[in-house]
């Protein structure tokens, strides 16, 4: 039992690193587009979609 153990174990840390290797390799070829830098202008656009949201009626 003890082995069953360690190879599910060693299974899931390497399941692991491939995850996040992926991810990596994916994140350097599709860097973010648009990320805020200014973040007093993004929370005045927020409060504008916030202020144009319709509410559904009949609940």
């Amino acid at each position: 039992m003890k082995k069953s153990i360690m190879i599910w174990a060693a299974s899931a840390v390497l399941y692991l690193g491939i995850v996040i290797a992926g991810y990596s390799v994916y994140a350097s070829i599709n860097p973010k587009a648009d990320e805020h830098t200014d973040h007093a202008a993004a929370t005045v656009q927020e409060k504008e979609n916030v202020d144009y949201y319709v509410y559904p009626t009949g609940v």
